[in-house]
């Protein structure tokens, strides 16, 4: 049986209410993808229980979801058109749900009047998030439960200290690491080629710390996207940012070392909204090392990406994306440069649903046909 809303818990609405009339009076768009924190001017802590972004909303992040990012407010049969997502006084419930319908344009559109093309259904994503606080704002279980597509795993299930000097944290267990943007876009090279994305998780441990405008998260982690290992050697990977009303500027580090190889990369990344208008943008280079003769390391090729996004506020609950993507695989090798050209139109008609359109022009080798495929996307997105 739910229990009902405690009096605490009424009083933890309020306050968020009052700090989102406080955000809103800096900024008219906040919440969920980077491109949206950085249009209001706030950290991805200030919408997601995680620190770098993803996954369950915070109470603020909730009532902004259903007050001032859709288009409409449609209210239900209740008493009030808020929902809180608290099942009881210390657990609370959030969840994303992705529906997707791809069509995939072969190499035929270009040499023949005859488009080679398929089409199919999928479900992009679903995950079910859980936040059990065992000693309010202090100490907290968080598991992020993913259900779909295949079977169930678990994307994220840590333990959080929270409350720690200058606004500092301590999670531990199975987590996404952090690394430059989180944006919502898995074919981008930026998680792809890194490793840094939704589908790869590891075991390991993550401090952070968020005094003033400043953040910083370093996690140290197996290395083995979520397996056991057996040395000595961790993956290490940290994020640094500041966070102005209109400027968001970062860094990502990463090192990982598997026996005689190593890989490490590095990155800028940053933002800027002018009126109606963000940008977004990350550069990174990919360094690998293996052994070569005689034990000497040898350098296999420094990969070079980047990636560089603009949206625009058409008006309340509709953006406007345009995004560049761009993959260098070896920068000493000429002609094997690989880039994407994005456009995609995003519209929230009301409280919890998304609907989003994203047509991909994408450009590389011959020798990868699969790699040239342009793509045409139209996802339903439902969210709590």
């Amino acid at each position: 049986m739910i229990e009902p809303i405690s009096s605490r818990t009424q009083a933890r609405w309020r306050n968020a209410a009052w700090i989102l009339v406080a955000c809103l009076a800096l900024a008219q768009e906040a919440i969920a993808e980077p491109y949206m924190a950085v249009r209001a001017g706030m950290r991805c802590s200030a919408c997601h229980v995680n620190a770098t972004g993803a996954g369950k909303r915070t109470d603020l992040g909730t009532v902004y979801s259903q007050t001032f990012l859709p288009a409409a407010i449609l209210k239900g049969d209740g008493t009030s058109a808020l929902s809180s997502g608290r099942l009881t006084d210390k657990v609370s419930v959030g969840g994303n749900l992705r529906l997707a319908n791809r069509s995939v344009f072969g190499e035929g559109r270009r040499d023949s009047t005859e488009q080679s093309w398929d089409n199919s259904f999928a479900v992009t994503e679903g995950n079910l998030y859980v936040e059990m606080e065992l000693l309010e704002d202090v100490l907290s279980l968080y598991l992020d439960e993913t259900v779909a597509p295949g079977g169930a795993s678990s994307r994220e299930a840590v333990v959080m200290v929270k409350g720690l000097p200058i606004q500092g944290y301590v999670k531990a267990g199975r987590m996404l690491l952090p690394y430059g943007l989180r944006i919502w876009d898995e074919l981008s090279f930026i998680r792809r080629r890194t490793g840094f994305n939704f589908d790869s998780q590891d075991l390991g441990m993550e401090i952070g710390a968020e005094p003033g405008p400043f953040s910083v998260a370093v996690a140290v982690s197996n290395g083995t996207q979520g397996g056991t290992d057996r040395n000595r050697a961790k993956q290490v990977s940290a994020v640094a940012s500041y966070v102005s009303r209109h400027h968001t500027l970062g860094i990502s580090l990463a090192r990982n070392e598997t026996g005689s190889d190593e890989a490490r990369m590095y990155g800028l990344f940053g933002g800027t909204t002018l009126g109606r208008v963000t940008l977004l943008g990350e550069v990174d280079v990919l360094e690998q090392r293996v052994d070569g003769q005689e034990d000497r390391r040898a350098k296999l090729g420094d990969q070079l990406l980047a990636y560089a996004e603009l949206n625009l506020l058409v008006r309340r609950g509709v953006n406007l994306r345009l995004a560049y993507d761009y993959d260098d695989p070896y920068r000493k090798i000429g002609e094997d440069v690989q880039d994407n050209v994005m456009a995609g139109l995003s519209i929230f008609p009301m409280q919890f649903l998304e609907v989003r359109a994203l047509y991909r022009r994408r450009d590389g080798v011959p020798q990868l046909p699969r790699e040239r495929e342009d793509q045409l996307q139209l996802e339903l997105h439902a969210f709590y």
